[in-house]
This record gives C-alpha cells, structure tokens and sequence, in this order.
C-alpha cells in the first residue's frame, strides 16, 4: 500500500512579506556587527603579528580576508537595504491609492443612493402636501358648511388641528424616537403626548382618527349613528 506523504504546516512555503526592507534591515544590522567582530580579531591578529606571535601573520591574513568579505556583504546589504525602502515606498502608495479608490466607489455609492431617495422623497412631498392642502381646505369648507350648527374645537376640522395630526402621524411612521436609537428625527414629527413619546405606534394611524371624528360629526348632525 502506497503511503501518502504529508507535509507539515511548518513545512509549507510562506507567502513572500509585502514589503522587504524590515527583513533586509535585521540582516544589516547582524552584518555589521559581524563586521565589528572581525574587526576586533583582526586588530588582535594585527598586534600579534607586529609582536612577532608564532602563525599570527596567517591569522592577520585570514581575518583580512574575512573583513573585506564581510565589508563587502554590508556594502551590498545596504545599497539593497535602500533599494527595498524605495520599492516599499511604492508599493505603501500603490496600496493607499487603492484604498482611496475603494473609499471613493463607497461613497460615491452612498451618496448616489441618498440622491436618488431625495428624489423619491421630492416627488412623495408633493403628493403628501397637496393631499395635506386637501384636508385643510376641506376641513374648512365642512365647518363653513353648517354655520347654523358650527363645528366646535375638537372636531377636527381647523387647520392648526389638522396641523398637529399631521406631526403625530409622521411620528407614528417614523417609531421609535431619535433619542432611543440614535437617528435624525424625520422633519417635523411630534407625538404632542409624553405617555406616546416613546412609544409612537400607539397613536392612532391619521385616517382612522379623522374618519372616527367625522363620523361623531355626522352622527351629531343627522341624529343617527353612523355605521
């Protein structure tokens, strides 16, 4: 039976760092304090070989050797070290290109909706005044309409009554309010009631309490309940 040959985590290729010059700076700085190493062993080989020390003069040569070696690997490192700054440098703008790009496409994105709902939103006004102007004038022409009788307060006929019924129906359909979940309140919205503050759903939807009052006026006028 063929074993299947597993290869560790640990054993895995790791994706190449982004940007080079971190690991090229760490390998620097062990190159140069191997310079400083060198250095010290080959100003010891040189006082020895000056001291005429038995087999100093091959050490001298060695480390000299080693030195101009090791010299020559920081002199390398560093010029890639500045070379890897650069590349880095670039590639840190290439990425904060991209991520403007992407900040700029989101709020394009953003702002493209919120011009399309003020548009919606235009369009839903005029409808929503010119039913409101509705209301008012014909709230007015009701009350004008039975003079002999007259339509007391209350009735839900006057325009600063109307007015307010309007605000508490916005209220309504907005929910909850602004101070609970952290919105803007929709423009000119107002329970006019504490107990209904925060709980605006508990209002009574517009229509159903403007057809309840018109049905207690009709009631008043004719005698007869209506149905």
């Amino acid at each position: 039976m063929l074993k299947t040959k597993t290869v560790s985590t640990a054993q895995e290729k790791q994706p190449e760092p982004l940007f080079k010059a971190p690991q090229i700076a760490l390998r620097l700085k062990e190159a140069e304090t191997n310079v400083a190493d060198i250095e010290l062993r080959h100003q010891q080989a040189a006082f020895d070989s000056v001291s005429d020390v038995p087999g100093s003069a091959d050490i001298l040569a060695t480390t000299k050797n080693e030195l101009k070696v090791a010299r020559e690997t920081v002199a390398t490192l560093r010029d890639a070290h500045k070379a890897a700054l650069e590349k880095d440098e670039r590639e840190r703008r290439r990425i904060l290109a991209e991520h403007n790009k992407t900040i700029i496409r989101v709020c394009r994105s953003h702002l493209a909706a919120r011009d399309t709902a003020a548009e919606r939103l235009s369009v839903a006004l005029v409808e929503a005044i010119a039913q409101y102007k509705i209301m008012v004038e014909r709230g007015g022409k009701a009350k004008a309409a039975v003079p002999d009788w007259g339509l007391s307060r209350g009735k839900l006929v006057d325009s600063d009554e109307l007015y307010r019924l309007v605000q508490q129906e916005i209220a309504r359909l907005y929910g909850i309010p602004p101070s609970i979940n952290g919105d803007c309140p929709f423009p000119g919205g107002n329970t006019h009631d504490i107990h209904t503050k925060l709980q605006p759903e508990l209002l009574a939807p517009l229509a159903d309490t403007l057809s309840a009052a018109t049905a207690g006026i009709i009631e008043n006028l004719t005698g007869k309940e209506v149905e």
